[in-house]
């Protein structure tokens, strides 16, 4: 009788952590009994499935300096100066700054950048500062927001990104 019960539980609980249906055979929860194998794919595929991507973040009142290379997204609350590179997407909060180059898939702005942009998405909410050219596929700009230098809008190959890789 607790097993029925056991397995509504459980299919409940998936769907409040997902937020979506998961194959009946994969569960986030797992009792083991004695003698049971543990399979791993089984806890990745609820992983990939339930997680939001991997996000690094730069703290405000960090500062880094360098060329920084990134595959998923990364946000700056804090300073980086130097290169940044990726097939991902950056965030930069109203306290964050970049003084350099950016060479991205994605990015929203809401900080400040002296330096130019390429990147196949831009977004720049109403508190982005940029002083700088930017090269873009497409450009959403917010009320306020204030940009100082050429635009070019043109869609993007690529070739610029897979650089970011290698």
């Amino acid at each position: 009788m607790k097993k029925p019960f056991l397995k509504k539980i459980l299919n409940l609980l998936e769907k409040e952590i997902c937020h979506e249906d998961i194959p009946k055979d994969s569960h986030p929860l797992h009792v083991f009994k004695k003698n049971q194998a543990f399979f791993p794919e089984k806890s990745a595929y609820i992983a990939s499935k339930c997680l939001k991507p991997q996000e690094t973040v730069l703290s405000e009142g960090v500062s880094v300096k360098g060329e920084l290379h990134f595959d998923r997204q990364l946000r700056i609350n804090g300073c980086f100066e130097g290169f940044l590179c990726s097939p991902g997407k950056i965030i930069i909060g109203p306290s964050g700054s970049v003084k350099g180059d950016i060479e991205l898939d994605e990015a929203e702005i809401h900080g400040k950048i002296l330096g130019n942009i390429t990147v196949k998405h831009l977004f720049l909410g109403s508190t982005a500062r940029v002083l700088g050219n930017i090269k873009a596929s497409s450009l959403h700009i917010e009320k306020g927001a204030k940009l100082t230098g050429q635009v070019e809008i043109d869609s993007l190959k690529q070739e610029p990104l897979a650089s970011c890789l290698g």
